[in-house]
């Protein structure tokens, strides 16, 4: 039982070893941090990202929605909504 205990432990001294290269980057070159901070994390861990159509993200409701004793009103030109924003 020894000799599996003993073999567990190199097997897992080896992977550990194994992570730690192939996981860490050392942050103390210059070089290394501004190469990570040039390429966004979702590039970096490569996740793809669905692009969104274009067309239909300008689209903006102008309408609002309040309640009222009368139960909801739908209205129209909103003064807060604004087509040009800063």
């Amino acid at each position: 039982m020894s000799e599996e205990l003993k073999a567990k432990r190199e097997a897992d001294s080896a992977r550990r070893e194994f992570l730690r290269k192939a996981n860490s980057k050392p942050l103390d070159n210059p070089k290394i941090i501004s190469d990570l901070e040039s390429v966004p994390a979702y590039t970096r861990r490569n996740v793809i990202l669905d692009e969104e159509n274009k067309n239909n993200a300008s689209q903006k409701s102008k309408y609002s929605v309040n309640m009222e004793d009368d139960g909801t009103v739908f209205i129209s030109n909103n003064s807060f909504l604004y087509d040009n924003v800063d």
